[in-house]
């Protein structure tokens, strides 16, 4: 009788015990779970903390670029017209006037135009720290729709009026003609000068010289 008491003593026991650690580890995957929701939910928070911060940078770099971008295109458009200076990066330009002619050079050494010449009398003044070196990449003349680029081969012609591939030292002003070969009669109504101080024109303002 005692031995049968025993043995459902221990099987009493045994179930308790079962009971009691099947609760434990109930307990222990509740807090599990529980423990994980905030870390989820903190590293949502976070997430999206950092994509906003991102916007705000990406926002912030796009308006920047928006800035400058208009900042450049308003140095771009800068006009100002005959006998005017037009400050281009540090480099100043004057036309001062202009005159058609058939032919330039003298009566020993000359060339005739195909159309006829637009001669522009310029002023160049070099407020930079260091020498610049004038070509005919500086100066384009727009007019009518249309591009026209001066042509070094003409300005040899000219002798001490030339410019092109004379340098200028800091502070110093040169004067010369540009020359232009277009066809006769070219309507100026909306002509302007284009300068610029480097070879890809990322550096311009414009001269209205229209009639």
């Amino acid at each position: 009788m005692k031995k049968i008491f025993k043995i459902i003593m221990f099987v009493f026991i045994g179930i308790i015990g079962i009971g009691v650690i099947g609760a434990l580890l109930g307990d222990d995957d509740n807090a599990d779970t529980n423990n994980s929701e905030p870390a989820t939910a903190e590293a949502s928070e976070e997430a999206t903390e950092d994509g906003t911060e991102e916007d705000g940078t990406e926002d912030d770099a796009s308006e920047d670029e928006a800035t400058e971008e208009e900042t450049e295109a308003e140095e771009t458009e800068q006009t100002v017209k005959i006998g005017e200076p037009l400050d281009v990066n540090d480099i100043i330009f004057t036309v001062n006037g202009y005159s058609t002619s058939d032919t330039v050079g003298d009566q020993y050494l000359n060339e005739t135009a195909n159309g006829e010449f637009l001669l522009f009398e310029v002023s160049i003044e070099n407020t930079r720290s260091e020498a610049l070196t004038m070509n005919s990449d500086f100066f384009k003349l727009i007019a009518g729709g249309s591009t026209y680029e001066s042509d070094s081969m003409y300005s040899v012609y000219l002798g001490d009026d030339s410019i092109i591939y004379e340098s200028i030292n800091p502070g110093l002003t040169l004067n010369g003609v540009i020359p232009f070969d277009v066809p006769p009669g070219l309507d100026l109504s909306d002509a302007v000068i284009q300068a610029q101080t480097g070879i890809f024109g990322t550096e311009k303002g414009e001269i209205d010289i229209s009639e």
